[in-house]
């Protein structure tokens, strides 16, 4: 596969170069002393911002629950007799006359034509 044999000459080539990097240059002249703590107790890293947060904001969820209990103990709209008066309600409405159409037309700006439906 023409695949595998890139990677292979590739990568040979690769490491070829990094010994003779390493042969070319000298190690460095004096190495870092270590010291007798490690790395994460010598590096000490204080964050300071000029940021002012907010002020804390206190919610009183006792007036919550109290709502929510009183408008769990009100009676639902699920009784018969409850919808066929909401029913008869809507029966007593007047229905709209043409004179009442003509006169909301013209409050809106709009022309009345007669005869054709919209």
């Amino acid at each position: 596969m023409p695949v595998l044999r890139y990677f292979g000459w590739v990568g040979s080539f690769l490491l070829v170069l990094l010994f003779a990097a390493n042969w070319v240059f000298p190690e460095p002249i004096a190495r870092a002393s270590s010291s007798d703590l490690p790395l994460r107790d010598k590096i000490v890293i204080r964050i300071h911002s000029d940021h002012k947060w907010p002020e804390k904001v206190a919610l009183d969820t006792a007036i919550a629950a109290k709502a929510s209990s009183e408008a769990t103990s009100q009676k639902p709209f699920t009784s018969p007799g409850d919808r066929k008066s909401v029913l008869e309600a809507f029966a007593e409405m007047a229905r709209p006359t043409a004179a009442m159409r003509s006169r909301n037309l013209e409050q809106e700006g709009g022309s009345v034509r007669r005869g054709s439906r919209h």
